[in-house]
């Protein structure tokens, strides 16, 4: 019997039973004749704004340029420092960077998010924001970092690559700091034909210097940051059933709950009042490499989410600062797993990841008259 192989992720399989929609949505744009910042840009960031509960949304070219743009705008740059997570990816630091500000480091929570205390201990006379992410689809905690963020008079940049869909006490993540960053990589749960995204806020004036910002800027040096027609058209259609693939994420990911319940394996917890948006299902593995060249060899793809800590990461580590203990996000950047987790994942494939993970069972002995022993 042939091996069933299951993806770790297959925005492909999405995208092939959207080929109409998609060449509708192409010849809109080439009907029109105009590529870049048109009529279906202004109509996605109308829509998106409803989604993500913000008055204003911007639409550019990616979820790092989302970053970088929203820390420019805000004034921060050469010298400013932002406190960020250890556990992050490396986009989050990526864009700080680029913004000309210092990455500095705070440690996580068992949930993989923002630990406010931590982020409290990071915070000198340089820092100018906080940047919490909303690693895996599951909030940080956003009243306690905006009450932070307050005391020490600083901006909140939230990153929301992972969390469209995502809530704290029903509000939705984005809506909580000063500006909100998404990303519509095409694995994520609104997902492009290729690089996307969008910056959310409710402050008007802050908006129009993002909207100069991402044209190279007016009155300040900016970048070039557009999202194209086609990919606007694209995440309009998709944004209309961005609820019913959620659903579908949840189901999966209960499915999973479910099945390890009584077993070895260990999801990351989650906070209550917290709506996961399920991005990614993440558990802890303490042999990890062992453990995803298993599952490799019964056909299921794994990722890791993220490895090094980024006080670690040889590219990364001579220009971040570290000034406080980072116990818990160097343990989950040394033991996180990533499950495969999407909305087009059949049945039998996620059958297939569940017996993968939790091995074969043990055959029970037998007594001499063939019925199960009782030992």
């Amino acid at each position: 019997m042939s091996l069933l192989r299951v993806p770790f992720a297959d925005p492909g399989r999405a995208a092939q039973a959207e080929i109409g929609e998609i060449g509708l949505a192409l010849e809109r744009v080439v009907h029109r004749g105009w590529f870049v910042l048109d009529e279906e840009v202004r109509a996605f960031e109308a829509e998106f704004a409803v989604t993500c509960h913000r008055p204003h949304v911007v639409a550019v070219a990616t979820g790092t340029d989302a970053i970088e743009i929203s820390l420019r705008a805000l004034g921060v740059g050469a010298g400013d420092e932002v406190v960020t997570q250890a556990n992050t990816g490396v986009p989050t630091i990526a864009a700080i960077a680029r913004a000309g500000a210092i990455p500095v480091l705070c440690d996580a929570d068992s949930t993989g998010a923002m630990r406010v205390e931590s982020a409290a201990d990071a915070i000198s006379p340089a820092t100018r924001a906080l940047l919490p992410v909303h690693l895996y689809g599951h909030c940080a905690d956003m009243p306690a970092l905006c009450d932070l963020a307050r005391d020490r008079s600083l901006h909140v940049i939230e990153d929301c690559a992972h969390a469209l869909g995502a809530t704290l006490h029903r509000r939705p993540a984005g809506s909580f700091g000063t500006i909100a960053a998404f990303s519509f990589y095409p694995t994520k749960q609104l997902a492009a034909l290729g690089d996307a995204g969008a910056i959310a806020t409710d402050d008007a004036a802050l908006a129009a210097r993002v909207r100069a910002m991402r044209t190279y800027g007016e009155t300040d040096p900016g970048v070039n940051s557009r999202m194209d027609e086609l990919q606007a058209a694209f995440l309009r259609g998709r944004l209309a059933r961005v609820d019913a693939e959620a659903q579908r994420r949840q189901t999966l990911a209960h499915r999973y709950d479910e099945a390890f319940s009584d077993s070895p394996v260990r999801p990351l917890p989650r906070h209550p009042g917290r709506g996961h948006a399920l991005h990614l299902y993440v558990i802890e593995v303490a042999k990890r490499d062992a453990f995803r060249r298993a599952l490799q060899d019964a056909g299921v793809g794994t990722g890791v989410h993220y490895s090094p800590a980024l006080n670690a990461a040889t590219a990364w580590r001579r220009i971040v600062k570290t000034p406080v203990p980072l116990p818990m996000a160097e343990q989950l950047a040394s033991r996180v797993v990533s499950l495969p987790l999407f909305s087009t994942m059949r049945d039998a494939e996620q059958a297939a990841v569940v017996a993968a993970v939790l091995g074969p069972k043990p055959r029970r002995a037998r007594s001499r008259g063939g019925s199960p022993s009782r030992v």
